[in-house]
């Protein structure tokens, strides 16, 4: 088998469209096969960076059919992060498994800065009751959630790389638990009590046997149940890092936020308050409740007009958000979604609707288009 290089056929490289010909190693194991998606110009950039190869025949019988992708849209450069994280957070012992944790790193700090306020509505509008799969989307909510507070903060590009990598990873050790836990609902058994209580340290353990030697993002992972003062978990830690607190802070609230079989979810904005009273004015509860505002987008809302609508983007004041009615003053469905703007007397928030009441199911890229 004859292998040329992979950053030969980058003009051959498209995020979004599909693989021409499988990416080898410099043995020719196949690592991607033919008609694999690279999910983002990261990932994508990433593989190139990495010294991968193509099968010249491969590359020979594959010409000719490339084709020019349309740029990805928010929601599937979302759902492929969600695909993703889904076997890489249950495979850290792969030997890509820390170099592809970064490149979802990169993808989550893109998306942070570009699309703020479709990541919020995400996670807003999370479709909670897939409790299986909790564990992964919860380490993505949370990074998230770091990544956006991170930028507010102004933390350097490796404090923030460290960061959002902890955030992935610091349940590494329990990702298939807290799905059962979460589909179950009750207390956990003592078995698994003592892999919660012991998780911080696995997780730890785990990543460095991966390689991983970033001591701030070990420290973080370690300490992220850790309190100020020393009642917290693992170590009775009373000075835990400032990191492992916006973990800590973050976890709770999307939590809190998060439905279970148990229990049902409490509304992003009231997690929010909830978080800053239990905080006592920590600097991350008073972060989270100036990023997702009072009406947070995904937070559906009664107008003054009698409509009923969801919030899509933050507005200049907390309390007037763009929004998009869904259904008329009469309870009907809207077909075009008209934006609102709520700084307008005729479209101003009269109050928030709770989701039960919402029967209406829109496609997001339908309302951020």
């Amino acid at each position: 088998m004859k292998l040329i290089p992979l950053t030969d056929m980058r003009g051959q490289l498209r995020s979004g469209a599909p693989l021409l010909w499988g990416v080898r190693d410099a043995q020719g194991n196949l690592l991607l096969g033919k008609g694999h998606v690279i999910a983002s110009d990261d990932m994508l950039e990433a593989l190139l960076a990495r010294g991968m190869f193509v099968d010249a025949e491969e590359a020979k019988a594959g010409r000719g059919e490339a084709v020019a992708a349309p740029p990805l849209t928010f929601v599937a450069r979302w759902n492929a992060l969600q695909s993703r994280l889904s076997n890489l957070l249950r495979t850290p012992d792969d030997k890509h498994f820390l170099s592809r944790v970064g490149e979802c790193v990169s993808v989550i700090g893109t998306l942070g800065e570009r699309n703020a306020d479709q990541l919020i509505y995400s996670i807003v509008r999370h479709d909670h009751e897939r409790y299986a799969a909790y564990g992964v989307h919860h380490a993505l909510h949370v990074a998230s959630l770091v990544a956006l507070l991170a930028r507010r903060l102004q933390w350097p590009q490796a404090k923030f790389e460290s960061a959002v990598g902890a955030a992935l990873t610091m349940n590494l050790s329990i990702i298939e638990l807290q799905g059962q836990l979460a589909a179950r609902g009750g207390r956990p058994t003592p078995s698994q009590q003592e892999a919660i209580t012991a998780h911080p340290a696995m997780s730890a353990t785990l990543l460095r046997a991966a390689g991983l030697t970033d001591p701030v993002w070990l420290e973080a992972v370690e300490q992220h149940h850790e309190v100020p003062g020393g009642t917290g978990y693992p170590g009775g830690i009373k000075e835990p890092s400032d990191i492992s607190q916006a973990l800590r802070w973050i976890d709770i609230f999307l939590a809190k936020h998060a439905g279970r079989a148990d229990r049902t979810s409490v509304p992003a904005q009231q997690a929010a308050r909830e978080l800053f009273v239990a905080s006592q004015g920590h600097p991350v509860g008073a972060m989270l409740i100036k990023e997702f505002g009072i009406f947070p987008p995904g937070c559906f809302v009664k107008l003054a007009s009698g409509e009923t609508a969801v919030v899509v983007r933050r507005g200049a004041a907390a309390n007037t958000p763009s929004a998009v009615a869904i259904t008329n003053k009469n309870g009907d469905a809207l077909a075009d979604f008209p934006r609102r703007d709520t700084a307008l007397q005729q479209f101003s928030i009269l109050s928030t609707v709770p989701d039960r009441s919402v029967m209406v199911r829109v496609n997001s890229e339908k309302l951020f288009a």
